[in-house]
């Protein structure tokens, strides 16, 4: 986001510039989404 701020400055004469972003993380919120597969399922099979 960019927005110009002329009040701040305005017996200069001059525009504050203001550059920003949100962000956001959230470390903990899928934490059961991941399992680990095993079993005799994943046995290569074997020729006849």
């Amino acid at each position: 986001m960019v927005r110009a701020l002329p009040q701040t400055l305005g017996n200069q004469l001059s525009i504050l510039l203001q550059v920003y972003r949100y962000v956001a993380f959230f470390g903990n919120r899928y934490a059961d989404a991941t399992a680990v597969v095993g079993g005799t399922c994943l046995v290569q099979p074997t020729s006849w």
